[in-house]
């Protein structure tokens, strides 16, 4: 028994990854064309934005396969697809500064990548609930 569903541990995902996020741009670490992206938005709606989308995402994606998943390679490719639907017809504007930084390749990996989190999120919060 998990104590999140996949769409809450994908909120959990996009709310905390996306804060990362922004540390790591705040501090020169990170070229990802989101700067401009995060002034925009601000510190905590854009937490709320990568949140809400990541739960909306999930919560497609588990009415879309009838069930949790149980594996990482599906939640990744579907987290792929999602990145191409946003960069191809433009879903949000303000991320084209993230778009024209990264190839279509690397947006699209990094577009599964916190699909999979979520999984292994879930999974990590389940073998706590255990102990």
């Amino acid at each position: 028994m998990s104590l999140l569903t996949y769409p809450e541990a994908a909120f959990c995902v996009g709310f905390s990854g996306d804060l990362a996020l922004q540390v790591l741009v705040r501090l020169n670490l990170l070229d990802s064309g989101l700067a401009g992206y995060f002034v925009r938005h601000g510190p905590f709606e854009s937490a709320c934005i990568a949140a809400g989308l990541m739960y909306i995402a999930a919560w497609v994606y588990v009415h879309q396969a009838g069930d949790e998943p149980r594996e990482i390679g599906r939640p990744f490719v579907f987290g792929c697809v999602l990145d191409i639907l946003f960069r191809l017809f433009r879903l949000m504007p303000t991320l084209d500064g993230y778009y024209a930084a990264l190839t279509p390749f690397v947006s699209m990996v990094w577009g599964g990548i916190p699909m999979v989190m979520a999984v292994y999120y879930q999974d990590w919060m389940a073998a706590r609930l255990a102990t």
